[in-house]
């Protein structure tokens, strides 16, 4: 309200603009909407409910202004050892070949593989764009001739042979090689294999419309899931290597039982724990280098630690170890938990997350019961893991000493 100049100089005749009860009752009003304003909190989204749909077991996650994505996952055994990584690396070529004639600009596709699985993930933005995905599982589930794929396979033997020349990956090769793998040949694994992992895909489908989207889907799945033998392996020998240059090259690392594992949330804590003391020892010592690895699959999996150091790495393990406290152990829960916190709302995460308990045919509310769980346990369990990983003799070790 415009007030002229000399206003307050003007008190005759005055009378106030409101009453006494007026403004009390005006100023309740504003207290009653605060807190009614106050309750109704931020404008953040809610986390999503995933739901299943019965018939062909579809996860499913409705998300506002997202393009629809579709997600099928072909499981596959684990992919440790080298024998194993190369048959995997294979059926995704076979995977590829087979796509290219649905290649549309309507809908995209993209292809991953993880430990126990390829992913291959379509995405739309309407009803008009939907890939046509009858044709496109009739394509994949064809018969195959492994000879047709011997040529691909040398052409894949010789890029890991290339891609293999690093210290570190042959560092990681020799811990793999550890992992046990069939008798038989990729190329004879390869039919039996690939058609039984086309067969029953774990399917998952996210985005804006998709529950109208499940209802309208094609049948997807030939029968029931099936699953894929693993082997739980639990390696365990050490191997020196010649030197080669003037640091010191070091792999801990050891078989784990698996996602489904009772375990899973200790060596989950653990893993995020030692991630955090690498980070403060390396900022304090910038000659580390260091990469870890933590993959599981249904019911096997690995952790794996290479440094790279011209200190010998005896005394970074021991340095690590001391660091190893449950102060330290409580602040890796937290930054755990916020990671997994995030999975149930942002939209990238929520996708993956819906695909992988499609996958392993989890809980919808998985996540839920394991920030739970996670909150609940006792800190030293982490202590006690880390601890264990840094004790080279109890695990799988190569060293190649420094000149």
């Amino acid at each position: 309200m415009f007030l002229p100049r000399d206003y307050f100089a003007m008190t005759n005749g005055y009378r106030p603009l409101f009453n006494r009860k007026y403004l009390t009752a005006l100023i309740w009003f504003c207290l009653i909407a605060i807190l009614i304003l106050t309750s109704l909190g931020t404008d953040d989204p809610e986390p999503g409910e995933i739901q299943i749909e019965s018939t062909q077991q579809i996860y499913w996650l409705e998300q506002a202004d997202e393009p629809l994505t579709l997600t099928l996952i072909f499981s596959t055994p684990a992919a440790i050892h080298p024998h194993q990584q190369l048959l995997q690396a294979l059926m995704q070529e076979v995977i590829r070949t087979r796509l290219q004639p649905f290649t549309h600009p309507d809908f995209s596709y993209h292809l991953s593989a993880q430990l126990d699985g390829i992913s291959l993930s379509f995405s739309w933005l309407n009803d008009r764009n939907i890939p046509p995905l009858v044709a496109i599982l009739s394509a994949l589930r064809q018969p195959l001739d492994p000879l047709r794929w011997a040529t691909p396979l040398e052409t894949l033997k010789a890029e890991s042979y290339l891609n293999n020349q690093t210290v570190e990956q042959n560092l990681l090769n020799q811990f793999f090689s550890v992992f046990p793998a069939p008798a038989a040949s990729v190329l004879e694994q390869l039919e039996p294999t690939y058609a039984r992992s086309m067969h029953t895909p774990a399917i998952s489908l996210t985005g804006e419309g998709a529950e109208q989207a499940v209802a309208q889907l094609p049948p997807l799945r030939a029968t029931e899931l099936v699953s894929l033998p693993e082997a739980t392996a639990f390696p365990s020998d050490q191997i020196t290597l010649d030197p080669t240059d003037q640091n010191f090259h070091l792999l801990l690392g050891s078989g784990l039982p698996g996602r489904l594992d009772q375990s899973y949330l200790v060596q989950r804590w653990a893993t995020q724990l030692l991630q955090d003391l690498l980070v403060e020892y390396r900022s304090m010592h910038p000659d580390l280098k260091y990469r870890l690895l933590f993959h599981l699959g249904r019911s096997t999996g690995y952790r794996a630690m290479l440094l790279h150091s011209p200190e010998h790495p005896a005394a970074i393990l021991q340095q690590l170890t001391a660091a190893a406290t449950q102060e330290k152990a409580e602040q890796s829960r937290s930054t755990l938990l916020d990671t997994w916190q995030s999975s149930t709302t942002e939209p990238l995460r929520q996708r993956q997350l819906v695909a992988q308990l499609s996958h392993y045919q989890l809980p919808v509310d998985q996540v839920e019961k394991e920030i739970e769980r996670l909150s609940d346990l006792d800190p030293q369990l982490a202590v006690d893991a880390v601890r264990a990983a840094l004790q080279s003799r109890a695990q799988f070790s190569i060293l190649r000493p420094g000149q």
